[in-house]
């Protein structure tokens, strides 16, 4: 990916290689103190990665639906997704919307 990311406000859903195995996760949340992602990979297993111990390598766009679903199963997250959705408008790129 080109350009620099603010690491604390990339969208849930985010793909990562892990840099040590080169293993495809998932964004699943971001905590802070230090920043760190929690991930899933494709089998549903969980784990926590620091920032500098993955690389970005797709960011999602998700649909209203899709935020829809992830909000009834982690509400949680809502505000964080609300927050991404206002970074993304501030910066002049397209929330894709149904």
């Amino acid at each position: 990916m080109s350009g620099m990311k603010i690491l604390t406000q990339i969208p849930i859903g985010t793909k990562f290689k892990v840099k040590t195995t080169g293993e495809i996760i998932t964004l699943d949340e971001i905590r802070n103190f230090p920043t760190r992602y929690k991930t899933y990979d494709s089998t549903g297993k969980i784990a926590y990665y620091k920032t500098f111990e993955v690389e970005v390598i797709e960011y999602i766009l998700m649909t209203d639906i899709e935020i829809a679903e992830i909000t009834i199963q982690h509400p949680e997250n809502y505000q964080k997704i609300q927050d991404t959705k206002k970074i993304m408008s501030e910066q002049g790129r397209v929330w894709k919307s149904t």
